[in-house]
């Protein structure tokens, strides 16, 4: 109804003199409007969730893709592709036996600055295969120690961080299974 034709609607007469009839709202329609409030509350909630967690799992998803790529590299070329770490600068380096390899989405060596991919908020925080800070992948994609063909030992992998949240990124020695937790 038009209100300011002399109509009524459910504002208006909430509003209304006293000899107008009341209405409120019924509790049907309260405890929807309440159903409602919860549902968006913990949707915003649980996008929300623990950011620190989020970030540090973003930073290691892009390690592990850096890590399958090289692995697949090193088999396309049928020759060694080494990822070395280097914990100290938050970086890492993709590389044959000349040095860094084009990176194919940059064009440029494949160097990776992890604070900087991540938006700053994840850094490298540990690396470890064994004997050092840095993994090759042989011809058939298994990864090694660099210059070696002995498999990096067992829990090899990299760790990343962001505030109180750390998250691994491990490679299975010989069959070269890569995952991020």
């Amino acid at each position: 109804m038009d209100v300011s034709a002399g109509g009524e609607s459910g504002v208006a007469m909430m509003c209304a003199g006293k000899n107008s009839p009341m209405r409120a709202f019924t509790l049907l329609e309260i405890m929807v409007v309440i159903v409602i409030a919860a549902i968006i509350g913990g949707v915003a909630l649980a996008l929300s969730g623990d950011s620190d967690s989020t970030a540090a799992l973003a930073g290691a998803r892009i390690v592990l893709q850096d890590l399958e790529f090289a692995q697949s590299e090193a088999i396309c070329r049928r020759s060694p592709i080494t990822v070395t770490f280097n914990v100290g600068a938050g970086s890492y380096t993709v590389s044959d036996g000349v040095g860094a390899i084009t990176n194919p989405v940059t064009h440029q060596a494949y160097v990776v600055n992890l604070a900087e991919e991540s938006g700053g908020a994840a850094h490298l925080s540990g690396a470890s295969f064994g004997a050092g800070s840095a993994v090759s992948f042989n011809a058939s994609g298994e990864p090694v120690l660099p210059g070696t063909d002995t498999p990096i030992s067992s829990g090899s992998g990299v760790t990343v961080s962001c505030g109180s949240a750390v998250r691994s990124v491990t490679i299975t020695p010989v069959v070269g299974k890569i995952t991020a937790n």
